[in-house]
């Protein structure tokens, strides 16, 4: 003790005020741990409620966290949950951030990115349909898995390093106090459980979100139905054309996240690492009603008559009674009032918002959320104030999700439109891969106002700009009636879109990434001119007379406060594009 003491006289003032700084925070620790039973209290033991705890604890080996699950360990697999395919930034969460990338290699699917197939004729040829993809695996990696598969592989690694599990526990109430206290019941006993923090992660049970009355409708109307089956529905084997099968690397539709595409509805179909095949319909009410699909026999007669090739490859299986599973959802799109609280809960992934699965985006939200919550948590467990960061965190994240629904509100109609939905795709995937899962990729830098707040002019434009243009395709795609068959175009013939993509694995350094989402903003900017001009001009030879409401007029408005310098590197974007709208593709 005497030599501790004679060590820390030696100290000079700065370094002794970071050593009792250092004590002050473990003394703080310390009387956490000791009022409650737990640091965190996590209510759901599924994907958003698992991620969380293993994030938790390597930030912190120290935490203690207890994970209430309604159900056992392990799942079974071929489970019912929806959220089977990875995009980007969801697999580098996973792979990179919770260090899941040797289960993801070894175990899951890597995804053979994302295909979607027009309607031509009576959707009876696929080698017949527009295919919009890529010729070869993406360079920045996505996944499809098997949910239980995953969620098990999460149980145990959790387990092992010391989360506590209560297993077959149903949540009764959350007492809001310093402690909070969770209300169980597990095995007809009751039982009182208290934590500093407690987050909701109960999926569409939602039980936070109910018992505050957080409940917020969302405009978006398109309900859901979808099954599972015990074998492999392999795209490929729809056609023997040779010319067609020679489109791609062989192999990789069989594992891409297939859509088939219509007038008001899409058809998703994601083979499952464990053999098994997760189908999908997803459609807009006004034009094809949830009670047209919403049981097994209904969704096959639906099929049959939008999706003939579907249907055959499920007939079988369906007639005699042999599918894993099969739910149906109206309305799935939900919103929610509040989702971080002073009191210390916090809602995250479907407990709380859910917007659409065409661009797979329920797993981003999650690794969004949940890194967010560990910020609050890990700052206040160290005794920080985390007040301004919790409203910062609020309104940001509320407002991304309000962005991310102009993607989806409204758009259905113009799904069956293959050239405004090429356009469509092309600008969606710009978005993700130049502004959300960049930002995401580079420490989550969307939620870091000191270092966003360079790029706020930019940024507010880029608001403008997205909203006007989602307005845009549904204008044009009542001029569009150009069809295309027999053909593919692949994404990264835009050799913009293919170094956004890659441009997610550049690890920037601050001002460099700045700089870097100020040009993805500018080529967005130009990806709207373009077809802002291609939309006039349509109007021009079709409607020279026309005085209606036009947003292409709209969106050039609002890229005249946008500088667009003329570069070399700026043609080629536009030639690119023209090129594109021609079905030009090299």
């Amino acid at each position: 003790m005497s030599d501790i003491k004679q060590q820390i006289k030696t100290l000079d003032k700065e370094n002794k005020a970071k050593l009792a700084e250092q004590i002050k925070q473990k003394l703080q620790q310390r009387k956490t741990s000791q009022a409650t039973d737990y640091d965190v209290v996590i209510l759901g033991g599924g994907f958003a409620g698992s991620t969380l705890a293993r994030q938790l604890k390597l930030l912190d080996r120290d935490i203690t966290i207890a994970v209430v699950e309604k159900n056992s360990f392990p799942y079974r697999e071929i489970a019912h949950k929806v959220g089977e395919s990875a995009s980007e930034l969801q697999a580098h969460y996973l792979s990179e951030i919770l260090e899941l990338r040797d289960h993801l290699i070894e175990n899951q699917v890597e995804k053979g990115g994302a295909r979607y197939f027009f309607t031509f004729g009576n959707n009876k040829d696929i080698s017949q349909r527009m295919e919009v993809g890529t010729k070869a695996f993406p360079p920045v990696p996505g996944f499809q898995f098997d949910r239980g598969r995953l969620e098990n592989h999460l149980y145990n690694e959790n387990s092992a390093v010391g989360i506590k599990y209560w297993e077959n526990s149903k949540y009764q109430d959350l007492i809001v106090g310093s402690p909070n206290k969770v209300l169980l019941n597990r095995d007809d006993e009751q039982h009182e459980i208290t934590a500093n923090w407690v987050v909701d992660a109960t999926g569409r049970g939602a039980v936070l979100k109910r018992k505050f009355d957080l409940k917020e409708s969302s405009e978006h109307p398109a309900s859901a139905a979808w099954l599972r089956v015990g074998f492999t529905v392999d795209i490929e084997t729809w056609s023997d054309s040779p010319d067609w099968q020679q489109r791609v690397l062989k192999g990789l539709r069989k594992v891409g996240t297939c859509h088939l595409m219509g007038q008001g509805y899409w058809v998703w179909i994601i083979v499952l690492p464990s053999n098994a095949t997760s189908i999908g319909i997803v459609a807009d009410p006004a034009i094809h009603p949830l009670s047209d699909y919403n049981s097994p026999e209904r969704f096959l007669k639906w099929l049959q008559t939008h999706e003939p090739q579907c249907a055959e490859a499920l007939r079988e299986d369906i007639e005699q009674d042999q599918i894993k599973d099969f739910l149906a959802i109206k309305h799935f799109a939900h919103g929610c009032k509040q989702l971080f609280s002073e009191d210390k809960w916090c809602i995250t992934g479907e407990a709380g918002l859910f917007l659409d699965p065409f661009y797979s985006p329920g797993g981003d939200f999650i690794a969004i959320s949940n890194s967010l919550i560990c910020n609050l948590i890990t700052q206040d467990l160290q005794g920080k104030p985390i007040a301004s960061m919790l409203r910062q965190y609020e309104t940001s994240y509320l407002h991304l999700f309000r962005q991310y629904l102009k993607t989806y509100l409204d758009q259905y109609p113009v799904m069956g439109n293959q050239k405004v939905m090429l356009a469509k795709i092309t600008w969606d995937w710009a978005i993700y891969w130049g502004i959300n899962a960049f930002l995401f990729f580079h420490q989550n830098k969307g939620f870091d106002w000191n270092w966003l707040s360079a790029c706020i002019e930019e940024m507010n434009s880029f608001k403008e700009l997205n909203e006007a243009t989602q307005s845009l395709f549904q204008f044009w795609s009542k001029l569009e009636s150009a069809e295309w068959n027999d053909c593919m175009y692949s994404l990264f013939d835009l050799a913009f879109l293919y170094d956004m993509h890659t441009g997610l694995k550049a690890d920037l350094p601050p001002q460099q990434a700045q700089q870097q989402l100020r040009k993805n903003i500018q080529t967005l900017a130009i990806i709207s001119q373009e077809y802002a001009k291609h939309v006039n001009s349509m109007l021009e030879s079709q409607h020279p007379e026309s005085n209606e409401s036009n947003p292409a007029n709209v969106l050039l408005d609002i890229l005249q406060k946008i500088d667009i310098p003329v570069t070399d590197d700026n043609r080629q974007i536009k030639m690119q594009l023209q090129q594109m709208l021609n079905l030009q593709s090299h």
